[in-house]
């Protein structure tokens, strides 16, 4: 089992669910979760995330601007922050970078995707920069 505390921000239940079982079973016990942008930016202003997985989608605060706002937060300039998305193939990837996110990721690629990430920051490896 891995000791980092990780922030999931997803606003569909079932997907909300999902996403933290899969983590479990990678052993990350250590996970918050946000349905919102807004109740992301409140919670990393208390915790200290080593890493945050951020829906891009959704209601009240979406997740490009939850991610300029928790940059902006004293500890996050360098802490991974990973969009999800249907398509991580599209200008909406490029948008996820340039509002700040370290990677984007196809949400429903499932847990092959999500190890490969979360063992990068288990083994505190920086992300590759060859696919920008």
């Amino acid at each position: 089992k891995m000791r980092l505390k990780i922030l999931l921000v997803e606003d569909h239940p079932v997907n909300q669910t999902l996403f933290l079982r899969q983590l479990s079973d990678m052993g990350f016990t250590d996970v918050d979760s946000a349905r919102d942008g807004a109740e992301a930016v409140e919670l990393a202003k208390k915790h200290s995330y080593a890493l945050i997985f951020m829906d891009i989608v959704m209601p009240t605060l979406d997740g490009l601007e939850a991610t300029r706002q928790i940059r902006r937060l004293p500890g996050y300039a360098e802490v991974p922050i990973v969009g999800l998305t249907l398509d991580p193939f599209t200008s909406e990837a490029l948008n996820c970078r340039e509002a700040g996110m370290t990677e984007v990721i196809a949400k429903h690629r499932g847990p092959p995707a999500w190890r490969t990430v979360a063992s990068l920051v288990g083994r505190n490896l920086a992300f590759s920069k060859e696919s920008e």
